[in-house]
């Protein structure tokens, strides 16, 4: 994953945006493509192996670097083709480790209260509600003081 982010970087500095979204394009979707085909079972060979952020599969570490090529390209032709400004975005990239920390101690809290799937969807809505506030309250707290925590 850490390769696929050198990579990624390798791809923003072209400075072509043809070449950008090509590039974005074309490892997006051989990495998903790679981490389907590892997934699947192959007989003979090996059985299928779990699909799983919790046990750090090939299958799955390939599929969500894939993702985050496209969601790398999503934001290229947002914000450098389309000049398209998030603002709320741009508070929570301030301090992205403390807000990655704080949701990491949300979410650890919630499991608590809430069961592993649920169709209550106004609990659904109003935990997201709640974990989305405290997440961006701290994150405007930290931009507004001028508040920058790195390593």
């Amino acid at each position: 994953m850490l390769l696929c982010g050198t990579i990624a970087y390798d791809v923003m500095a072209t400075k072509n945006a043809g070449k950008t979204v090509a590039g974005c394009l074309a490892w997006g979707a051989a990495l998903c493509l790679a981490g389907w085909v590892l997934k699947q079972e192959w007989p003979g060979v090996k059985a299928a192996w779990p699909f799983s952020k919790y046990w750090m599969t090939a299958p799955f570490a390939l599929w969500s670097s894939g993702l985050c090529f496209f969601t790398l390209l999503a934001f290229y032709v947002l914000c450098d083709v389309l000049k398209i400004r998030i603002p709320h975005l741009t508070v929570f990239g301030m301090n992205p480790l403390v807000i990655y920390i704080l949701q990491c101690l949300i979410m650890d809290s919630g499991e608590r209260f809430m069961p592993e799937r649920s169709t209550y969807w106004p609990g659904i809505f109003a935990g997201f509600l709640v974990f989305y506030t405290v997440c961006y309250g701290t994150a405007y707290f930290l931009y507004r003081k001028r508040i920058i925590i790195k390593l």
